[in-house]
């Protein structure tokens, strides 16, 4: 019988068990397929430049966020001058995705079964890609669920040959439909078809701080939400106080251990470890209570 999901009837058990969790950056990136949204100019190729750093790489996405194993990148452009922006970006900042694939423009995309095959040559297992709304089909709009399944059906080839894909999208105008926006714009396939999505927000009290918020069926944590600004051309975590996220993390105690504070907050275990240590506090095993340490 047939072993691959992908082409026909397949027995579960004869279906190889996935990587778990389903993230390659812990609660940020599925190891399958992501959209990545807002509006725009909101810093979404940042965001995206940086989260291809930390898997080329394999150090934590903003110091806190664990990469489950290095990727080879590739970057799919479809905006004019996108691989220039890209190049620009990333000679100052991200020397380390010197390396790093881009492919420009949306022709070469024509044969999708022959452009997976092209990324497999070059060892490439992580596609970005630059924007959903330009690889619909001429004349239509990503607002047509027909349109966006043509779009998400084509991107499923390259996700049944194993490379996993960040698809960067809009979110829409704020006051449609009568109401701030905060899903992806158009299609409900959109929604239905991916596994996790990153939400970009500008901070209505700060300009330069942009808010980020990770949700998705697969997550097992509540929605994580961290905020970025483009500081010296990359991107960083604006970080709250340590009495700040101290407070968080006593509510709600007492605590198994220090990975069920971590789950809570959607950060990595030495993230907790750090603020315990430097705002003077420690976890107490017996009792599960996290206590101020007597000075």
């Amino acid at each position: 019988m047939n072993t691959d999901p992908s082409k026909g009837l397949v027995r579960l058990r004869d279906i190889p068990d996935p990587k778990y969790p389903p993230f390659v950056i812990e609660n940020i990136v599925h190891d399958v397929f992501t959209v990545l949204y807002a509006r725009p100019e909101a810093g979404k190729g940042w965001l995206a430049l940086s989260l291809a750093s930390s898997l080329v790489t394999g150090e934590a996405w903003l110091g806190s966020y664990r990469v489950r194993e290095t990727h080879n990148v590739a970057f799919w452009t479809l905006d004019g001058g996108g691989s220039n922006e890209i190049k620009r970006r990333m000679r100052e900042h991200y020397p380390e995705l010197q390396d790093m694939l881009v492919y420009s423009g949306r022709d070469w995309c024509e044969d999708y079964e022959l452009a997976a095959k092209q990324l497999l040559a070059e060892q490439v297992d992580f596609l970005i890609i630059d924007n959903l709304q330009r690889l619909t089909p001429r004349g239509r709009s990503v607002r047509d669920d027909d349109a966006a399944e043509t779009v998400l059906r084509d991107l499923q080839v390259f996700i049944n040959h194993g490379i996993t894909v960040v698809l960067l999208h809009h979110s829409g105008k704020p006051g449609e439909d009568g109401s701030p926006r905060t899903t992806p714009l158009g299609a409900t396939a959109i929604e239905s078809y991916a596994r996790h999505f990153i939400r970009i927000d500008r901070d209505p009290s700060n300009p330069t701080v942009r808010n980020v918020t990770s949700y998705g069926n697969d997550l097992e944590c509540p929605e994580v939400r961290i905020s970025f600004m483009i500081k010296d051309s990359k991107v960083v975590e604006c970080r709250s106080s340590d009495a700040d996220r101290m407070k968080i993390i006593l509510e709600g105690q007492p605590w198994e251990n220090q990975k069920a504070i971590a789950d809570k907050l959607g950060i990595g275990q030495a993230m907790v470890s750090r603020i315990m240590r430097r705002s003077g506090y420690r976890l107490d095993r017996k009792s599960g209570q996290v206590n101020k340490v007597a000075e």
